[in-house]
Parts: structure tokens; C-alpha cells; sequence
């Protein structure tokens, strides 16, 4: 509700205690989060203290925080004080999005929407899990008081011990990813290519054969935002779509084929 609502997970004991993790949510942000610093704060796992030059582990991802977007990390490593900070704007709709945090032996990646969006180089050997004080979800707390809690809606949080990579990203978002259903003898969707991959305003494709009856082109969410009946210039109009990934479903009699593609806007 943004005023006072919260999950506490594990008090004092933290969550994430691994080199390498992934935090996959999904959110949706109804106004600006409560509190002093009015962020909007999905997942926390932090130690206590926040004076000047102390050292503490700390890993958050917020909806919003103070215009962004913002997956944080430290760790107990006393050369690096401050936090390594990987942000993108904050989404300024209303709408559900899909989070994704990923922290690898090398960088820190933000993912909305299945879209690595940020991403900065990370070397840092220090632990996370160093004196943790609170691990919450949609409240971020530290020197003893709450200073921020999420006013909208978070659901199915998940943490993995691992670095997931894209495609498993968007399999977690949508499990309907690249697939062939046949029925009969005749694959008439053999041979199907499409590029480029990512696109910008126009997808090309091609067929070893002229059976297909149409192409669906459906967003991350199952909404079918466009359907096309005139395949004959092998060409599929992306115009117009925001930048996003997509499902493209090719048609032919009882069998169909998708593929994933990334729209982008330049």
C-alpha cells in the first residue's frame, strides 16, 4: 500500500549467499512509493548501518528508484564503500512488467520485460551475505527505520544461485519460446529463417516452400498485436510496436511455428 506493507523474509539471516544469483519478479507500480525517500523498493537484503565509509553487504533491486529503474550491489570488500549501481528509467506506466536481476562473474544486468536494458562490468570478489540486518520485499529499511515502501502490486519473486542468461530470462517470462507443432506427414513449415534478429521497423523471412496461411505477431504478455495475410513479399511490418521482445507465430493448416524476436527503436 505504500504506506506500511511488507515482507520480512529470514530476519538476519540473508538470502542471497552466492558469487553468482538472479532475482526474476514481477511488479506494477500504482504511484510513488511511501516514506522518507518515496523509492519504490521490491527486494532488499542489506546489513543495518549506513554511516559514512562503513563497509556492508547490501544487494537491492527497486521499481523505482528516484527516476530509475535500479539493481544495486556490495559487498563487504573494503576498497569498494559504495554500492555498484546498474539503472534504466523507471517504466511509467501502470502496466505488470517483468524484472530480472542478473549478477555473473563479470557484470551486473538489469532485464525488463525480458530486455537487458543496463548492464555494467563488475569485479568485485567481496560475499553478500556479510552481517545482514533485513531481508524484505517492498520495504527497504536501514539505521533502524524504514525509509521506503512499495505502493503497487509484487508478485512471484523468485531467487536463483545462479546467473541465468537471456534466453532463460524470457523462458521464466514466457515459456512459449521457439517451437514446432506438426500434425500429418508434410512439414510445410520447413526451413523457415528470419533476420534481422533484433529488428528495427521491418523482420525478413523466408520458406523453403508457399503453405503459409499467416503470421501472428503477439507481445511477451499473449496479446496478438498484429496479424499478416499478404506474405508475398516475404517482409513482416514492425512499425509502430514499441520496443520490446515478441513472439512470431507462422501459420500453415494445423501446424505452427515461433520464434522470438527484439524490436527495437533504432
Amino acid at each position: 500500500n505504500g504506506t506500511s506493507d511488507y515482507i520480512e523474509l529470514n530476519s538476519n539471516m540473508p538470502i542471497i549467499n552466492t558469487p553468482n544469483f538472479t532475482i526474476t519478479v514481477w511488479a506494477k507500480i500504482n504511484g510513488t512509493g511511501g516514506g522518507i525517500q518515496q523509492n519504490n523498493p521490491i527486494f532488499l537484503q542489506r546489513d543495518n548501518s549506513a554511516s559514512a565509509g562503513t563497509v556492508t553487504s547490501l544487494v537491492g533491486l527497486f521499481a523505482d528508484f528516484s527516476g530509475n529503474c535500479t539493481f544495486m550491489v556490495r559487498t563487504d570488500n573494503p576498497l569498494n564503500v559504495s554500492p555498484i549501481i546498474v539503472d534504466h528509467p523507471t517504466v511509467s506506466d501502470t502496466a505488470w512488467h517483468f524484472y530480472a536481476a542478473v549478477k555473473n562473474n563479470t557484470s551486473l544486468t538489469l532485464y525488463i520485460d525480458s530486455m537487458a536494458v543496463a548492464t555494467q562490468n563488475y569485479s568485485d570478489t567481496g560475499i553478500f551475505d556479510n552481517s545482514i540486518d533485513y531481508v524484505e520485499v517492498g520495504r527497504h529499511t536501514y539505521s533502524g527505520a524504514p525509509r521506503s515502501f512499495f505502493n503497487g502490486a509484487i508478485d512471484d519473486l523468485q531467487i536463483y544461485d545462479c546467473a541465468l542468461n537471456e534466453s532463460e530470462i524470457f523462458d521464466i517470462l514466457s515459456p512459449i519460446n521457439d517451437y514446432t507443432f506438426m500434425a500429418g506427414k508434410n512439414n510445410c513449415l520447413e526451413g523457415i529463417e528470419i533476420h534481422p534478429n533484433p529488428a528495427f521497423n521491418t523482420l525478413n523471412f523466408s520458406t523453403l516452400n508457399n503453405s503459409i496461411s499467416n503470421i501472428e505477431v503477439y507481445n511477451v504478455f499473449g496479446l496478438k498485436v498484429k496479424t499478416i495475410n499478404d506474405l508475398t513479399d516475404g517482409t513482416i511490418d514492425l512499425y509502430g510496436l514499441p520496443q520490446a521482445t515478441y513472439l512470431i507465430k507462422f501459420n500453415c493448416g494445423h501446424q505452427s511455428k515461433v520464434f522470438k524476436v527484439i524490436k527495437v527503436d533504432k
